[in-house]
């Protein structure tokens, strides 16, 4: 390696100066030339010549830090960890989702906690994952997560996040947690016109509230169930009164 600089450099008139050595203009760096010096001053020559490459090659080297992109299904800056999050659960989701959806249930984020997350192997089926059940009339009673996930699938109903992800702290600005997910309703339009094509979407969270209008004025290519203007609360004080509200809505059949 050490030939193919020399000649590169040599021709050149290239100064490397060192404590050792010093090529000048006039001096050509040629393999028969260079072995034909002292071998101490040989190896100095390209101990110079090196250095000066190694340098070079890590010119960056003090560059450790690293950038966190926003995620691409909530907007929030992605750590490793976070992604890896993000797509084991909609691996989970994706198992479980109908080919022919009829009714999508659309909250606002995923749940921060495992075992409330309606589609993960080690569910409870307590908070909104029970309560969406209920909706469905399903019975969880001395059943497995994989039957009522299963059950939940053949009745036709689907639950999704506007935000893929859990907001980061639960103390998070109420102002950012709008605008996170005000910025994520395009692509879920989108995904929802596109992909899911279920034949009615239902809002079950109150934090949907004040993007209800925005969601209503898009084309979704289906009705979108309400209760009196509103998300059904199933994330509310009073969950077991919208749980009963939205089930008799539900009964309404929808070609």
């Amino acid at each position: 390696m050490v030939p193919a600089v020399e000649a590169a450099f040599g021709y050149a008139g290239f100064f490397v100066r060192d404590q050792r050595t010093e090529i000048r203009p006039d001096q050509e760096l040629g393999w028969n030339q260079e072995y034909s010096r002292p071998p101490q001053k040989a190896a100095a020559t390209k101990a110079a010549i090196c250095s000066l490459a190694v340098v070079a090659l890590h010119s960056n080297s003090d560059m450790t830090s690293t950038i966190e992109m926003p995620c691409d299904g909530c907007g929030q800056a992605s750590s490793p960890g976070h992604i890896a999050e993000r797509l084991k659960r909609l691996e989970w989701s994706t198992r479980y989702r109908p080919v022919h959806i009829q009714t999508l249930l659309l909250c606002a984020t995923s749940q921060r906690e495992e075992r409330e997350f309606l589609y993960s192997p080690r569910c409870d089926f307590r908070g909104e994952a029970g309560r969406v059940l209920e909706v469905a009339a399903i019975a969880t009673d001395g059943k497995s997560a994989e039957i009522v996930q299963a059950e939940f699938q053949r009745a036709g109903f689907f639950l999704t996040p506007v935000l893929e992800c859990a907001f980061e702290t639960e103390s998070q600005d109420g102002a950012k947690r709008l605008s996170l997910l005000e910025q994520r309703l395009p692509a879920m339009g989108t995904r929802i016109r596109r992909s899911l094509k279920p034949k009615r979407v239902v809002l079950i969270s109150r934090e949907l509230e004040p993007v209800t209008e925005k969601i209503a004025a898009m084309e979704l290519g289906c009705p979108m169930v309400l209760d009196g203007g509103k998300p059904f609360g199933l994330d509310g004080p009073n969950a077991g009164e919208a749980v009963r509200r939205l089930r008799k809505a539900l009964t309404i059949r929808v070609d």
